[in-house]
Formats: structure tokens, sequence, C-alpha cells
């Protein structure tokens, strides 16, 4: 868990950090995609005031398709935050993350 907390921030894991270093393969691989839906989380909600209202996905063409909704107002904000920390996402399920709002 403490390496979720710490790659849901910023940075992404590399071997060279022992503490993720000494887990399994097949742990590292859980850290790298828990991790990776917990920093699009965050980005979803960069200004931290819970815009999203709903979000709607697929998988299409090698690639996750994100739609988003608000009550009201412009969700650019949320958009770069999510486009900004979807890397370790595409990294841990090899899928592009698209998003529209």
């Amino acid at each position: 868990m403490a390496n979720v907390a710490r790659y849901h921030r910023c940075g992404l894991p590399k071997k060279k950090h022992a503490n993720f270093n000494h887990l399994s393969c097949e742990d590292q691989q859980l850290v790298e995609r828990l991790g990776g839906i917990l920093r699009l989380a965050d980005g979803l909600d960069r200004c931290r005031n819970q815009r999203v209202t709903e979000l709607r996905c697929r998988l299409e063409g090698g690639g996750l398709h994100l739609a988003l909704q608000a009550d009201s107002g412009d969700l650019s904000v949320e958009i770069y935050g999510a486009r900004r920390k979807g890397d370790l996402f595409e990294r841990a399920f090899g899928q592009k993350v698209l998003i529209e709002g």
C-alpha cells in the first residue's frame, strides 16, 4: 500500500527504488495497476471539488475512452489533470487513456 501511495502523486516506479524492487514481479504489477488507477482518479479531481459527476468508460482500439460529465461548467482542468496523470495507467495496462468532456 505504501508503494501505491508513493506513486499516485508523481514519478513512476523504477527498478532502482528499493521498496519497489524488493517486491515480486506480481506485486510490482499490482502496484503499477493500483497506482495507475489512483493517479488517474486523482487527476480527474484535480481541483478537489468533485466536478466530475459521471464517468463512462469503454475499451476500444487499444485505448480506454473516458467520457466525463459535470452538472455545470467546464471540465478542462479535470481533463488536463487526467491526461497528465494517465501515464502510469497506460504503462500498467497497455491502454492509451483518451478523455472527452
